[in-house]
């Protein structure tokens, strides 16, 4: 049997809440347990109901717990709540942990005392230590055009009791959802590092035809599409990627007809909601809000950039591609970067016929890509380039910086070249953009 000295050590000092008694569902055998008085600060700016707090520490504490700590807390136990306890037993091992508004508590063999819950830590001090452990998975909805859209924001530990946290939104591509790049992009990784808001929204799905074979005909079944889709300024145009109509979505099943039934969306109108939410409710500084999109959200990124300037501070499009569409410049020039793999194939690139490492700039593909970006930021042609090697991987980059703006903007557009990569978001990316982030700021 470990002494609790011994299991203070195992769990570093701190688990943010309370182990509770009673395994198997009983009730704790300790409500005398000391506590202090909960972070109003913390929750006042966060706008979180105490069960939205449980619920979201649920979803992230516990099971942290369950992965570090296997040996005495194995398997996924099923969360159980008898106040001021949340908390999760497992039967294999005797043990229960969990969690109060202020600290961690366990009990079992794991801390010498199978019938009252014996504080570990503070809460505080467990997540300031692993604030991965803590931050905080809230589930978002907005209703537009009538529709209900979705958004994951996570708030990190390190965010608590900041008045201006700045927050970036990551855009997935086609067919993706925000689950996936909540799991999968490292900008939750990234935000519980930095102490910034992250927000993961997922785009509605539309019917559209893509022309694959290139004859300006958009009526055969097998272009037809339905996947979740950004409005990014090709989507619904008739010469490019059209919607279908009621008569060309006859025959998709049952579940694709129901998801697909709308009218174009209006993204725009949709991230302005999720910026006003995680303004008004948990803090975020309206000077710092940033965008980054992947593929399809690197499209509809610069689409962003262009008519919400007014929001974004700066933003990035990873293998995003350039949009012709976007008539004229932003109200007000900002920064970006555009990072493409010298290998992605929806470019026309491949391992055998990559774009090239050297410098490109005065050839017509270079300004077919970045003529858009230009643009939409207020930039000239001149541009300054450079190879450097960034996080393990070669990069030829090119800078542009001259203002077409009247007065200049004092903005910048980068454009890296990857070598090696193919048309994927690679897991250094947040801490490339952040460091391009971080120092940019509305006025």
């Amino acid at each position: 049997m470990k002494s609790l000295s011994s299991i203070r050590r195992v769990l570093a000092g701190t688990l943010l809440a309370a182990l509770l008694a009673g395994c198997g569902g009983g009730r704790p055998g300790d409500t005398s347990a000391p506590a202090a008085a909960p972070d109003e600060r913390r929750r006042a700016l966060w706008s979180i109901s105490d069960d939205l707090l449980n619920e979201a520490l649920a979803a992230t504490l516990l099971p942290y717990i369950e992965q570090q700590y296997a040996v005495h807390f194995p398997g996924t136990a099923p969360t159980q709540v008898s106040p001021p306890y949340v908390y999760r037993c497992y039967p294999a091992t005797g043990n229960c942990v969990g969690y109060t508004a202020t600290d961690l508590y366990a009990l079992g063999p794991v801390v010498g005392n199978l019938v009252t819950p014996v504080r570990v830590s503070s809460l505080a001090e467990f997540c300031d230590a692993r604030p991965a452990a803590c931050g905080l998975k809230l589930h978002r909805t907005a209703t537009i055009q009538g529709l209900t859209r979705h958004y994951i924001v996570h708030l990190p530990w390190r965010a608590r009791g900041q008045m201006n946290t700045p927050a970036v939104f990551m855009l997935h591509g086609t067919s993706g959802d925000g689950e996936q790049f909540y799991n999968g992009s490292g900008w939750r990784e990234k935000a519980d590092a930095e102490g910034l808001i992250a927000v993961f929204p997922t785009a509605l799905r539309h019917c559209y035809y893509d022309d694959d074979d290139k004859n300006g005909v958009f009526a055969h079944p097998a272009e037809r599409r339905t996947p979740t889709k950004w409005a990014d300024s090709f989507l619904g145009d008739p010469t490019d990627r059209p919607l279908c109509t009621a008569e060309q979505r006859v025959g998709l099943p049952a579940e694709a007809l129901a998801a697909v039934d709308h009218p174009l969306a209006d993204d725009v109108a949709f991230f302005r909601a999720m910026v006003a939410d995680i303004t008004a409710n948990f803090a975020a500084d309206a000077k710092r809000i940033y965008v980054s999109g992947f593929s399809n959200g690197g499209q509809m990124s610069l689409r962003l950039a262009h008519e919400a300037s007014d929001l974004v501070a700066a933003a990035a499009s990873n293998a995003g591609g350039a949009q012709a569409r976007l008539n004229g410049p932003a109200p007000r020039p900002m920064s970006m970067i555009y990072a493409v793999g010298d290998r992605d194939d929806r470019y026309g690139m491949s391992a055998e016929n990559p774009f090239p490492m050297t410098d490109q700039g005065s050839t017509a593909r270079y300004q077919r890509m970045n003529e858009p970006f230009l643009g939409v930021l207020s930039l000239g042609a001149p541009y300054s380039w450079q190879q450097a090697t960034l996080y393990g991987h070669l990069m030829s980059i090119y800078t542009h910086t001259t203002s077409t703006a009247t007065p200049a903007g004092g903005n910048t557009f980068h454009m890296a070249v990857i070598q090696g990569l193919d048309h994927h978001y690679p897991n250094y990316m947040p801490d490339l953009l952040w460091n391009f982030f971080r120092d940019k700021s509305m006025p």
